[in-house]
């Protein structure tokens, strides 16, 4: 298992409040832990975020990149922080990394703090950032690594009245199609093959690309 079993830490990034683009940093260390692969089990891990007052009407884009496994195996995941979420994963080593831009944003607590054994609640997403579909009406995303579903979430009417379809390859056959108004709250499973969603619409859509993630 994890050594330390139950390990946390904090990391402060200072976004200066700058107006946009912002501040950005790629690949700051928030946690890392390793034990013996003999002991692996499962590990509960929590993502917090803290923001200094008068903050909250900044705007911040914050992503953890995780990367868990045992032995020679592992894998790796992109994860919302949202304003704190919760998964369990199986590992012998984890290592947490920040990727963040804030705009109008000063100072920012982020957390991470992992726990043995299972927790209440799993929950990890990924959110790709808002799609304007061109003069054609068409926008390609490639699909983030252990999504199980996704959900197009429209930000303006053009968007509510779009359509998507995921492939194995763009451009390739079509795995699976539907409309934005119809799945933007139960969401679609990903197909099996799928490794791309191409949105349609008129241009000018407006369409938030959100994967639920299956960890």
């Amino acid at each position: 298992m994890l050594s330390p079993v139950n390990y946390g830490q904090r990391h402060v990034l200072d976004f200066g409040f700058v107006a946009a683009p912002g501040t950005t940093f790629k690949g700051e260390s928030l946690l890392q832990a390793r034990g013996e692969d003999c002991g692996t089990e499962m590990v509960t891990v929590t993502l917090g975020v803290e923001w200094e007052d008068n903050q909250i009407l900044g705007k911040l884009s914050a992503i953890a990149l995780v990367t868990w496994g045992s032995g020679n195996g592992f894998t790796s995941a992109e994860i919302d922080f949202k304003e704190g979420t919760q998964f369990a994963i199986p590992a012998s080593f984890l290592e947490i990394n920040i990727r963040a831009t804030g705009i109008k944003v000063g100072k920012v607590t982020f957390s991470a703090n992992i726990a043995w054994g299972p927790g209440s609640r799993t929950y990890a997403t990924r959110t790709l950032d808002k799609v304007t579909l061109d003069g054609g009406g068409a926008a390609t995303v490639r699909i983030p690594r252990h999504s199980a579903r996704f959900f197009p979430l429209p930000a303006n009417a053009a968007g509510l009245a779009g359509t998507w379809l995921e492939t194995a390859s763009p451009g390739g056959d079509t795995l699976q199609v539907g409309t934005v108004a119809a799945a933007q709250l139960p969401g679609a499973e990903i197909a099996g093959p799928a490794k791309f969603v191409t949105l349609l619409g008129a241009p000018g859509a407006e369409i938030t690309p959100l994967f639920l993630l299956s960890l």
